[in-house]
């Protein structure tokens, strides 16, 4: 029979699907709520989990929390620095994202998951720098706020597969809609069932209710949301443009302002994510590329790109070494084409390893650049070897969070390179933050240097025989 309504699908997420995580919601309300209860006590409950331990220490020395640097080991000592309600907070965090974590994540949890982030930590900005408690409470609140949509993506069974499909169907089509038309109920109602039943905080509580005028604290967790929102379709966009004036006259900044501080929150909210252990969703909040206005935009030489091709033609009756060739098209792409970053990536013994580079800042990827490539990882690399074919991705949506770290986050261009019917090697090119763009143009180019490689490499080996 198919669950329809608020109440029961609040019931069958809380009571049915997760029981426990309600139980500890419950005992730290309890505890927290005592006026008599001290560090101590508070103490002894966290520390009877090893892993809540450790990730409550993590979170309580990030600089957001600790901005002094001052080393905490004990969870003692955290709870006098970051107080009663922060550290109540944090642990109902852990507990939530490591509840539906727990599970293989579908990618529309990891989706609203990594919205939450996003927003809560744009809400965070927004309240007066120095009010630490109150930065950490609307950042719990904009992480929270999607509760109801995180379970139901956990949870769901045949009804998440059904409104999953709805939506695909139908992309333009209003989601609350679709979602009162197969639950009997929208996903907000059951965040705000959830906040209720558990009582997760006032501020979640008025986020979450259309009241004609939230508090402060109300508005700015309701503006990280809908800057979360329309950053998942870009920062240049007419709908980006709308929330930044909002944001610019609830803060008191100027548009420009208001941009770069979002920018700035943006990049934050990945590492947050981390510091929670949820770093398989950090690919898909949408970091902005910044271009560097102070570095000039590479310019292509067709010209020498025709030269560096009938060079490598001419590699076998030369008789280059593989290095040589490879060095050749990497230097084809870089000075011919206009790439700014070039990489040459070898595949041995399941790693992809940096063997020649080419730009700016790409000194250290000859040591930091290893990723594994074996069928239990997931990263630019594995999904490249899956597709064994050139690839130009704006959107790129599986970086992994290492190589995000290393590269950044802008469009690239990735080609294999094959010997019979095993990838041997990629080239790797972006234009860095320089500004500029991936052309049509630039992606032929970048394609006829890797093919015209490959036939160089096969011919070599064939004048081996």
């Amino acid at each position: 029979m198919a669950i329809k309504g608020l109440r029961a699908w609040v019931h069958r997420l809380a009571q049915i699907d997760m029981p426990a995580l309600g139980t500890v919601i419950s005992e730290l309300n309890v505890l927290t709520g005592k006026a008599d209860t001290d560090a101590s006590q508070l103490a002894e409950v966290i520390l009877k989990d090893a892993n809540l331990t450790s990730q409550v220490l993590r979170i309580a020395n990030s600089a957001r929390l600790n901005p002094l640097g001052t080393p905490l080991t004990t969870v003692s000592r955290a709870i006098v620095l970051v107080g009663f309600q922060g550290i109540r907070d944090i642990c109902l965090s852990i507990a939530i994202i490591d509840s539906l974590l727990g599970i293989e994540p579908k990618e529309h949890l990891l989706a609203v998951m990594a919205k939450g982030f996003h927003g809560g930590s744009q809400a965070r900005w927004m309240m007066p720098e120095g009010q630490h408690e109150v930065r950490e409470q609307v950042f719990v609140a904009g992480l929270l706020r999607r509760l109801g949509e995180m379970a139901f993506w956990a949870y769901g069974g045949d009804a998440a597969e059904e409104l999953a499909a709805a939506i695909d169907a139908n992309p333009d089509a209003d989601q609350a809609e679709l979602e009162l038309a197969i639950l009997g109920t929208t996903l907000k109602t059951i965040s705000r069932g959830l906040s209720e039943l558990w009582n997760l905080g006032s501020v979640l509580e008025e986020s979450l209710k259309a009241n004609q005028k939230p508090s402060t604290k109300a508005q700015a967790v309701i503006l990280g949301g809908d800057i979360s929102d329309v950053a998942m379709h870009g920062w240049d966009t007419e709908e980006t443009d709308k929330v930044i004036k909002r944001v610019a006259s609830f803060t008191g900044n100027s548009p420009d302002e208001a941009r770069a501080l979002m920018f700035k929150a943006t990049e934050e909210a990945a590492a947050v994510a981390i510091k929670y252990g949820a770093t398989r969703l950090c690919h898909l909040i949408e970091v902005p590329r910044i271009p560097n206005p102070d570095l000039p935009v590479m310019v292509g030489n067709p010209q020498l790109q025709l030269s560096i091709l009938r060079e490598l033609t001419n590699a076998v009756n030369e008789k280059l070494d593989v290095n040589t060739v490879f060095q050749m098209a990497a230097e084809g792409m870089h000075r011919g084409i206009g790439l700014e970053r070039v990489a040459v990536i070898f595949v041995i013994k399941d790693t992809a390893a940096a063997k020649h580079v080419l730009g700016d800042d790409t000194e250290i990827w000859r040591e930091q650049f290893r990723f594994p490539v074996t069928a239990q990882d997931s990263n630019l690399f594995t999904y490249a070897l899956e597709q064994a074919k050139a690839l130009h991705l704006d959107k790129p949506t599986h970086y992994g969070n290492a190589f995000r770290q290393l590269i950044g986050n802008m469009p690239l261009l990735i080609a294999p390179v094959s010997l019979g019917s095993r990838i041997v090697a990629f080239f790797y090119a972006d234009r860095g933050n320089r500004g500029g763009n991936i052309t049509n143009d630039i992606n032929e180019s970048f394609q006829h240097f890797a093919s015209q490689t490959q036939m160089t490499l096969l011919m070599l080996a064939q004048s081996l025989k």
